[in-house]
């Protein structure tokens, strides 16, 4: 995918988290990352792994006022979830 047709395809229904690594300062590829909707009813969970680029691109999940963010298994964020976070560990 060419990066206009990626920049069309990120918006407002989409969340981008991106983990580096505190130790090398590298993006960390194959991480799990679950993003956590507090403020819906049934909870709503996402998770997906980190690509090549230490990023897991969360479609069809809208940024949620009250979320959390988790790094296999363990929150690292509680708050606003924007469009775009960056997560060292």
């Amino acid at each position: 995918m060419g990066t206009r047709a990626k920049e069309q395809h990120e918006g407002e229904n989409m969340v981008v988290i991106e983990v580096i690594s505190n130790k090398t300062g590298e993006p960390a590829k194959g991480v799990r990352v679950s993003l956590y909707d507090k403020s819906w009813v049934a909870g709503g969970i996402k998770s997906l792994e980190t690509n090549s680029n230490g990023k897991a691109e969360f479609s069809y999940f809208e940024p949620v006022p009250n979320g959390e963010i988790s790094i296999n298994g363990k929150a690292v964020y509680t708050g606003k979830i924007k469009t775009r976070h960056r997560v060292y560990i």
